[in-house]
Parts: C-alpha cells; structure tokens; sequence
C-alpha cells in the first residue's frame, strides 16, 4: 500500500449527503469515532476529474483514465483502490477517545463549526427560508490517505495529486482548498503483529477473523447484511494460491463458513427460531433479558404474550444455559454521480445511497478441509496482515484486518433426540432436481449426512419444527449474470429429529448440509435436545466488542492533531473561566470607562501572553490611568495565565455592552 497526505488549506466541507436533524442542513463525513473523515469515493471521483483534465491539456491519454479508475457498466474496477483519508495520527486519536469514553457528539465538536449562507434576491435582500447551515472542519489539519495502485500508473496518478486543488462544497465559495502530497512508506510506522507458526500440528480446523477498518459492503443488494459471506475468504483464497489448485480443492470438499460476528472469542448466529420473549421485553439496566426455549405452554400461557425472538445475534453453550446476543452495527452512506447530459452538475436522478457494516467490528468464520490444505492456506497469508473485500472495495470501502486460527475440538456428547439449528441458509433440490423448502427433503438430505459419517442411525420423525425462510441467490462475475433466486430455510431454523438409535454429536461436526457448501451455505449446530429441556428459561445477556486500537498506520511527522480530550478538557476550562468573568462583570463595585475598555481590548488582541498584557500596561505613560489599569488586569482566583485572554476578552466586552446600556438609559 501507498499514501499520500491531504492538507487543509481552508476550512473544509467534505458532506457525506446527511443533515444534523433541524440544527445542520449540511453535514460533514465522520467515522464511527466522531473523528472527521474524507470518503475515498469522493476522492475518486475528484481524482478522475483531475485525470480527465490531464487528458484535456494533452498529458494523459484514455487508455490511462479507464485503466486506473475503471469504466462505467463494467463487472471489473479499475486499477485504484483508494480508502477514507483519516487524520494524520489516527491510531493516536482513537486510542485517546477509547481511554476516556468520549461521546461521539463531543469529539464532533472539537474539530468543527457551523457556518450560515443564505441566497440574495435582485433587490440584496436575503431570500425567505434561504438560510442554510453547514457544519465545516476547520483548516490547518492534514489527512492521511491510504491506496493501491501499479507502478506503472505512478508517474500519470502524481500529475493527479498535483492538479487536485479544491475538494468538497463550496469550493468555489472559500471552502476546500487543499494539496496533495505522495508520500513515502519509510514515514510510517507499520503495526508489529505477530503471526503463529506456518506448521501443521494437531487441529481440526481453521478460524479466520475480519476486523473491520473501514465500512463494510457485503452484499450486491442495498439491504442490511450482518454476516460476511464465506465467497469473500474463498476469492481471497483464489487469488493467493491460484485456481486451478483451489477448483481442485473445492472439487475435494473444501469448504468455507460464512464470517459472523464476534465478541473476539465466539461467533454469533442468527437467533433461533425456538427462542421467544414476552411482549414489550427488553433488555434491563444490566443488559440481560429472559427468555422462553422449547417451552410452547409457557409462550401461549404468558401474560402479556410471548413472541418469536428477531434480529438477535446469539451465541450459546451446549445447553443452553449460557445465552449471549451481540449487536450488528450499520450505516448508510450517501453518495452521487455527475450528471451524463451536464458535466459538473449533480442532479437528484444520480443520488444514492449504500448499507454497509460499521467499522470497529469483528466478524469470525471456519475453513473445514484437509491438513495439508489448511496448512497450505494458513501459509500462503502468513505475511498478510491486511485484505480489501466485498463490494466498492475500489472506492474507501472494505479494508479489513486478517487473522487466521488454528482451532479443535474434543467434546462428546451421545444422543437420538437431536436439535438441529441451521447457522446459514440451506440449499436443497428435491427429486426432480428443483430448488426447494420442504421437511421431507431436508430429511433426505440429513440422512445422507448421517450415512457419510460412518452410523447406521436414521431419522425416524420431525418432532418440532421452526422455520424461517430466505431467498438464495448471487451473481455470477465470469458470465456477469445474476443467479436464479429461489427459497430457501434461513439461518435461525430450527429442526428437533428423533433418530432410530444414540449417536455420537463429533459425528456431525465440522459437517456441511445441502449444496453450495462452499460458499457459506449449509452450516448448522447440533444439541442435545433432552439435555436443553432439562434447564430453566434462560436469561440472555447483551455483550459488546471493543475494537482493538492497532495501528492502521501511523504517519510520523509534525502534523498530529490535538487530542479530542485535550480540547474537551480546555473547552471545559474556558466554560469556568467564563463564568467567573460573567460573575465578575455583574459586580457593582468593578468601575471602568468606555476609554479604558477600548484601549485594554487593543492590547489583549497584540499581547502573547498574560506577561505581555501586564508590559503593555506598564508603558502607558500617565500615572493615573496606569494605576487604574493594573487594578482591572489582576487575575482572580481560579483562572489561570494561560486563560487570560478568554477571561478578560469576555470580561470586556460585557463591560462594553453594560456602558452602552447605562448611556442610553442617560439618554432619555
């Protein structure tokens, strides 16, 4: 990965298309810190407008624009991949707001300010309902943004940088001049992970986790996804060990999970569909929650009356008696093309918007296949440390943090009465070859699975069902069609199955259900139902991930931000300042005359400390006045030197205000 550094050269309006409810009207980019960001789409889109006009003057051809930033309609990207820009130690920041838990509204704050516009009729008055606030981040800062791209585009894309001068809104209005600057990887501190060791010992299978870094798109739709698909682990697979190896593998029952989300220790799954809550229940001040399981007389006898459990991530023990939910956080972010018919013009018809997971979250999925093959594996991204995956990977989105486990298990447990919960959708054609939802056929396919692993147990009935269902589908890149969709058991459905004879539950482990396994499809979790039923109603507890506060990278120069707690903490200073000044100006007994506010507010605005002030008062000539001027610049208690000008700035002015009073009021 390359960099290059973005600085403000004025204050900057880099809108995300959000409002700040009824206070803002036009919003700026934040990350899930509060902290201020530049979306990589935008600088995109900037950054391609700067190639068009190379390509205008004679000094890029076309062949360089479609290559590097790639062609509308195409199934493919082009060649660069740009993330967010991030302010220059970021690592720095996020580690200072996660110590202090600051509120994201209060990090916000500290970096910007709103600014007021209205529009002016002919005759230069002011529009009704014109005004419009935007929120601005103030200039000085710098950016640091993170990109991929050949070498041999490097030359044409610093052309780029350099032309790129004005970014955001209001760039022709005194916003958003900035300038770009490549930089060099030696200015980085890289992050000093370490990796396990690439030989095959005793495990049975592999762990592989994705950390988000960046927003998440993981699916083609726009709707709210709270997995990662096993296809993302696959292509990234494909494309370190090659394909001809990897259709090999897969021919030979290589298979990988979907990524679920994950407290750091365990994966959650889609809540299962025997699980159900009494009306109006939620979590209480500790964050737990019960609730009903197997138990049908409880849930129709419950007053107020229970209902199914939904859009819960739950993570349990063997028994149940150990029942946790973790929350899936998303966000929408909005973004526009140029009008085809009116370059430059942005017009409603090109405005969208994309769903994504968050940043800061962690999701965990299994790679079941041979030793050799997840030795083989495990090696080929021993070096990597970070991926780009999912959709718009291109353009900021996608960037996350790759780690691979190894993983075994030894338990044994021993049963024919099995509870059957489908962690993913499971695919299934019946007889004559059509894709379908039926008992009858999940049956079939249940019993192949119990042939395969070595027991002569079978199925004898389906003592409960619970299901829920979902539409399969995709899209198929080689042919750039989508897949047929169809319905299918979505992940949550539960089957209870009585079996003709006790079996052991190893069995069935690390085993795939269905076809399409090798894409997240068919993965499931077998419990001892007697077992389950024995237990009380559990009650389910609420768990967090706390995102670890790695360097992503960390740019070593002079151009670190302050910290938010440093400037909250200074903000708060100047509010008791403040109000000791507002105290002070209300006192009857503090004299002072329009002459002297005037001359003591010059020399506060061309002092440089509370020093200077006081040698500015010493040199006035008469005696008097002088006398009188030190009596007014004393501190008082409470306020420090380095808050001298904030007291007496305010102190002043009040005093200024409270004369003109007193002169009207002689007035009349």
């Amino acid at each position: 990965m390359s960099y290059f550094k973005i600085e403000l050269l004025s204050d900057l309006c880099a809108s995300n298309g959000e409002s700040f409810g009824s206070v803002i009207d036009t919003d700026i980019a934040f990350d899930s810190f509060g902290l201020p960001v530049i979306k990589g789409k935008s600088l995109k889109g900037c950054l391609r407008e700067c190639a068009e006009e190379l390509y205008d003057l004679g000094l890029a051809d076309s062949t360089f624009i479609d290559e590097v930033f790639g062609v509308k309609g195409n199934t493919s990207s082009g060649n660069l991949m740009i993330q967010d820009a991030h302010p220059a130690n970021y690592s720095e920041l996020i580690k200072d707001i996660s110590e202090n838990a600051l509120l994201h509204e209060n990090v916000m704050n500290c970096y910007t300010y709103t600014r007021g516009q209205t529009s002016i009729n002919d005759d230069g008055v002011a529009k009704d309902g014109s005004l419009r606030t935007i929120r601005v981040l103030g200039k000085n800062h710098t950016f640091i943004c993170e990109y991929s791209l050949d070498e041999k585009y490097r030359n044409s894309f610093y052309k780029c940088l350099t032309l790129l001068r004005h970014i955001g809104l209001n760039r022709t209005r005194g916003l958003g001049e900035i300038k770009c600057t490549p930089l060099n990887d030696a200015d980085f501190l890289k992050s000093d992970s370490q990796k396990s060791s690439n030989n095959i010992s005793d495990y049975d299978y592999l762990e592989y986790t994705f950390e988000t870094i960046s927003p998440l798109i993981s699916s083609d739709s726009n709707e709210n996804t709270d997995y990662i698909p096993g296809s993302a682990m696959m292509g990234l697979c494909f494309n370190k060990i090659g394909n001809n190896t990897m259709k090999d593998w897969l021919n030979d029952e290589l298979v990988f999970t979907n990524a679920y989300i994950s407290d750091n220790e365990k994966a959650f799954y889609p809540n299962p569909a025997f699980m159900a809550k009494q009306k109006e229940a939620a979590f209480n001040s500790e964050n737990k929650m019960p609730v009903y399981i197997f138990d049908t007389e409880k849930c129709n006898n419950a007053t107020p009356p229970a209902l199914p459990v939904k859009g819960m991530n739950i993570s349990a023990d063997t028994d149940f008696r150990t029942v946790s939910s973790i929350s899936v956080r998303h966000e929408i972010n909005y973004h526009h093309q140029q009008s085809q018919n009116n370059p430059g013009i942005i017009d409603g018809e090109n405005f969208y918007q994309l769903s994504s997971i968050s940043s800061g979250q962690k999701f965990r999925g299994k790679i079941y296949g041979s030793k050799q093959q997840l030795s083989e594996i495990k090696k080929a991204f021993s070096e990597t440390e970070y991926v780009n995956i999912g959709y718009y990977r291109s353009g900021g989105y996608g960037k996350c943090r790759l780690e691979i486990i190894e993983k075994c298990d030894t338990q044994q447990t021993i049963s024919d009465c099995l509870a059957v919960w489908l962690h993913s959708s499971v695919v299934m054609y019946d007889d004559n070859g059509m894709p379908c939802a039926k008992p009858e056929v999940f049956v079939k396919y249940f019993n192949s699975l119990l042939r395969h692993s070595k027991t002569d147990a079978h199925i004898t009935g389906i003592t409960h069902k619970y299901l829920k269902y979902a539409n399969a589908g995709g899209y198929n890149v080689t042919w750039g069609m989508n897949k047929s969709v169809f319905q299918t058991y979505a992940g949550g459905t539960v089957f209870v199955l009585k079996l003709s004879e006790k079996i052991d539950l190893n069995l069935l482990k690390h085993k795939m259900l269905g076809e399409r396994t090798s894409e997240g499809y068919g993965e499931f979790q077998i419990f001892d139902y007697n077992d389950i039923i024995k237990n009380e109603n559990p009650v389910v507890s609420k768990v967090s991930f706390i995102p670890s506060v790695q360097q992503v990278y960390e740019y070593s120069n002079e151009y670190s931000w302050k910290l938010p707690s440093d400037i909250i903490g200074q903000n708060k200073k100047i509010t008791e300042v403040q109000l000791i000044a507002i105290e002070k100006a209300s006192d009857k007994q503090f004299k002072i005359n329009p002459a002297q506010v005037g001359r003591l507010l010059l020399m506060l605005k061309e002092s440089n400390s509370y020093s200077d002030f006081l040698k500015s008062i010493d040199n006035i000539k008469d005696n008097n006045r002088k006398e009188a001027a030190k009596k007014i610049v004393q501190l008082p208690d409470g306020v420090n030197d380095d808050m001298y000008k904030e007291y007496f700035r305010l102190l002043l002015t009040l005093k200024k205000y409270d004369l003109r009073k007193e002169e009207k009021a002689d007035a009349k």
